[in-house]
Formats: C-alpha cells, structure tokens, sequence
C-alpha cells in the first residue's frame, strides 16, 4: 500500500507500507521466538536511583509479536520474545510475562568461547 503525503513546502512523498522483519525467529513444532538483538554500552540506565530497561526496545518487541499475532500464521505456536544483548559487566537473565507473551531479556559474553556461547544460547531458550 502506498500512500502520499504533503510537507509544509508542498512536496508529495510516498509512505511505503513496508514488512517488520525480525533480526532472528527461531521455531519448533510448538513455540516461535522472536529476538530482537541490541547493543548499547550500558543495558540498563539509571532513572531516579533505579536501574531500568531501555522502553523503546520492549515497545518495538512487543510491536514484533503482535505483527506475527495478527498475520494469516496458519499454525497454532506460543509466540515468545526476546531482547538479546551482548553483556557489557554483568550477565542479565530476566523474565517477564507482557500482554500475555513471554519474554526474556538476556545477554551473552562474546567473549566466550564459541561452545559456551552457545550453550548460553540454548539455556536461554530452552529456560521456562
């Protein structure tokens, strides 16, 4: 769908509908995951003395599983997501239930070997 709009100066741009596209699904017969990977210095701010989660990334997540949520997605699977995120100091292994979706906030030391990173990786789905 393309649709056009009008700046201040008069000038018509077209707006292009355009797919949400994950940076990493993983499936099997009974659960999609939908990951979403970021990097920032810090993970987590600091807002009023309490350590917090960066908003917009949980918004643009949750934004990911209601886009599978209301697709023709023909098979029945218990949709779950994940921000994944490089660890910079401590290791974060958080759950939370959101809209009624599970999902996960986690970060993985790529400075591991490459078994332990995916061990890390496996841990992270395979924990309920």
């Amino acid at each position: 769908m393309k649709e056009k709009i009008n700046n201040s100066g008069g000038d018509a741009y077209e707006l292009l509908d355009f797919p949400m596209e994950t940076d990493i699904s993983l499936e099997n017969k009974d659960i999609k995951w939908i990951i979403d990977t970021k990097f920032y210095q810090n993970t987590l701010y600091e807002n009023y003395g309490r350590r917090k989660l960066i908003s917009t990334n949980l918004y643009q997540l949750f934004a990911y599983l209601n886009n599978f949520k209301d697709t023709s997605w023909q098979e029945k699977k218990e949709l779950r997501g994940m921000l994944l995120y490089p660890q910079v100091g401590e290791e974060l292994s958080l759950s939370y239930v959101i809209k009624g979706y599970p999902v996960k906030v986690a970060t993985v030391d790529l400075n591991s070997g490459w078994k332990d990173i995916h061990n890390r990786l496996l841990g992270i789905v395979g924990e309920h």
